[in-house]
C-alpha cells in the first residue's frame, strides 16, 4: 500500500483514541417502537433492532441524538445562513453549537454540543414508513430490511443513478467513459488504451467533484453481451477505490506512459487480433488449395480435350492414306 495513505482495523481495547482526539462527531439512536427499526447508512452498514418491549404494536418512538465534541484548540467554523431558511433540526443544531461556543458548555474538559431528534410512529407512517434524515446522513425505516431503500448517497445507488442516466441519454449508444478522482494527488495522469487508441486521463481535482464520488476509477458504459440472445442495452459502472488503484494500476487498464499505453495496454484486442490473423492465414490457405485444385481442373480438362483433338486427327489421316491407297489400286485395275 501507498506509504503516504494507511486504511487499518485498530484493535485498541481502550479508549485513549476517543479522549484524545480533537474533534468527535457521533449519532446515537435508541428505539422504542413496538416493531423492528431499519437503519441503512452512506457507507453501506445495515443494522435491524428488534422491538425490546413486544410487537404487534404501532407505537413508540425514536430518539436520535447528535453529540459534538471538541478541544478548545480547535475553531469550529458555521456556515453563514438564515436560521428562518433551515429546518428545524438545523437550527436546532446551530443554536447548540452557538450556546457552547458562547457559554464553553464542557464535558471532559472540552467543548460539547449535543441535540436530540425525536420521531414517532406516526410520523414514520406520513412518510411511507420510511425517510432519509439528512441531518444525521441515515435512512430509518419500519419497512422490511427487503423494502427499505438503499441509502441515497452509498456507492451502489450512486452507480445506478449513472447507469440509468447513461441508458436514457445515451440509449442505441455504445459507451465507454473513464472518470479518475484523486483529491490528494496519489496517482497523477495516467493513459489507456481503447482498441489500440490511446487516451490521457486527468483526475479531476477537488473543485471539479462532489462527494458523492469517492477516490478512485469510475468506469462507466453499455453492459456488453455476454450472449446471442441478450439483446438488452443496460447500462453499468465499475467503482475501483483508490487503495487497489494505487497497488496495480496496470490491472485496471492505467498505464503511467504513453509508450507503455501504445505498446503493452491492449492485450485482449491484440490476442483476438493475433487469433484473427491466425484465421484469416487459415482461411488464405485453404483458399489457395482450392483455387489450386481448379487449376488442376481446368488444366485436365484442356489436356482431356486436346488429346481428343489429336486422336481424332490421327484417325483422320489414317482414313486419308487408306483412301489414297484405295485410289490408286483402282486406277492400276483400270
Amino acid at each position: 500500500m501507498n506509504s503516504d495513505h494507511h486504511v487499518s482495523i485498530s484493535e485498541d481495547k481502550d479508549r485513549l483514541f476517543e479522549y484524545c482526539s480533537d474533534v468527535r462527531t457521533s449519532v446515537s439512536i435508541h428505539s422504542n417502537l413496538l416493531q423492528p427499526l431499519v437503519v441503512r447508512q452512506r457507507n453501506g452498514v445495515c443494522s435491524v433492532t428488534r422491538p425490546k418491549h413486544g410487537a404487534g404494536y404501532q407505537s413508540g418512538s425514536v430518539t436520535i441524538q447528535l453529540e459534538l465534541l471538541l478541544n478548545k484548540e480547535v475553531f469550529l467554523y458555521i456556515e453563514q445562513q438564515s436560521m428562518e431558511t433551515l429546518p428545524e433540526e438545523y437550527q436546532i443544531l446551530y443554536k447548540s453549537i452557538q450556546t457552547m461556543q458562547d457559554r464553553g458548555a464542557e464535558v471532559g474538559g472540552r467543548l460539547a454540543a449535543r441535540i436530540n431528534l425525536t420521531y414517532s410512529h406516526a410520523f414514520f407512517e406520513r412518510h411511507g414508513g420510511q425517510f432519509y434524515l439528512a441531518i444525521a446522513d441515515i435512512v430509518l425505516s419500519i419497512l422490511p430490511q427487503a423494502s427499505t431503500d438503499e441509502h441515497p448517497y452509498s456507492v451502489s445507488t450512486i452507480q445506478k443513478q449513472l447507469s440509468g442516466r447513461i441508458q436514457n441519454d445515451y440509449e442505441g449508444l455504445a459507451l465507454y467513459a473513464v472518470r479518475l478522482v484523486d483529491r490528494l494527488d496519489q496517482i497523477g495522469p495516467r493513459y489507456i488504451n481503447v482498441s489500440g487508441d490511446v487516451f490521457r486521463i486527468d483526475p479531476l481535482s477537488p473543485e471539479e467533484t462532489t462527494d458523492q464520488f469517492g477516490d478512485g476509477l469510475h468506469i462507466l458504459g453499455t453492459q456488453p453481451m455476454r450472449n446471442p440472445k441478450d439483446i438488452a442495452a443496460h447500462a453499468r459502472t465499475t467503482y475501483v477505490p483508490i487503495d487497489k488503484l494505487l497497488v496495480d494500476p496496470i490491472k485496471y487498464g492505467l498505464y503511467t506512459t504513453y509508450g507503455e499505453a501504445r505498446h503493452q495496454g491492449n492485450k485482449p484486442l491484440e490476442t483476438a487480433q493475433n487469433a484473427l490473423d491466425e484465421a484469416r492465414r487459415a482461411a488464405d490457405k485453404k483458399d489457395r488449395t482450392i483455387e489450386g485444385l481448379k487449376r488442376d481442373l481446368e488444366e485436365a480438362k484442356v489436356k482431356h480435350k486436346q488429346e481428343g483433338s489429336f486422336v481424332m486427327h490421327k484417325g483422320l489421316t489414317e482414313l486419308l492414306k487408306l483412301a489414297t491407297a484405295m485410289i490408286g489400286i483402282v486406277k492400276l485395275l483400270k
